[in-house]
């Protein structure tokens, strides 16, 4: 009787859709906006303080000017504006708590994490969102494990539902139809998935559907 075989293309659009259930948890914090204290004008003016009466008193065309720059900070990249254009040095002092990231792109920089920087809070900030990312990541891989793991005891589509019905949420539109349309052969064993917890595995697909 007609079944949905597990081919090759099938496991790895399942695979694909399980990587892709935490993406819009890593997402929301990869694009989580810096805290409002630290807006474009004060990391600027907090980075180029011991020289900004200096750069300033030059002509307007002695250096140049960005309306906006791009900073790297523990790991985490922005880009922010400025409210109005901003002059910028072409390198920092090797002392300096910023580092400019390229050297034909003065508005590209990085914070480093060093002793006596006045953006520890930005950067304390941004060590709890790591550590957010490296939960969600450490979830992720535990459930992708599970998701293989129940794809290899199987060799067809309708046992693997059977023992574990939320997959039906990891497969593609047109395999559900094909499924639809397979007559049951009459009951299957429920088989052992030694190391799945399959529990976990459910409740991780039903709240990314419910958006937690």
């Amino acid at each position: 009787m007609a079944t949905v075989r597990m081919s090759h293309e099938l496991r790895n659009n399942i695979m694909a859709m399980a990587n892709m259930i935490f993406k819009k948890k890593t997402d929301a914090i990869l694009e989580r906006p810096f805290p409002p204290e630290w807006t474009a004008d004060t990391i600027y003016e907090t980075a180029i303080a011991p020289w900004k009466d200096h750069m300033y008193a030059l002509p307007a065309g002695f250096m140049t000017r960005y309306n906006d720059f791009s900073i790297n900070a523990s790991g985490f990249v922005r880009t922010l504006r400025f409210s109005g254009p901003r002059a910028f040095p072409l390198k920092f002092p090797d002392t300096h708590y910023i580092t400019t990231s390229h050297s034909y792109m003065a508005n590209v920089w990085k914070l480093p994490d060093v002793d006596g920087t006045p953006f520890k809070s930005l950067l304390d900030e941004l060590v709890v969102w790591k550590r957010e990312l490296d939960t969600i990541q450490s979830n992720k891989e535990a459930f992708v494990m599970g998701v293989a793991k129940v794809l290899q005891a199987h060799s067809t589509l309708a046992p693997a539902l059977k023992a574990w019905p939320a997959l039906w949420d990891l497969l593609p539109d047109e395999t559900k139809e094909r499924h639809k349309q397979v007559v049951a052969k009459g009951s299957t064993a429920k088989p052992e998935l030694e190391g799945v917890d399959i529990a976990t595995l459910t409740a991780t697909v039903v709240m990314t559907k419910i958006g937690l």
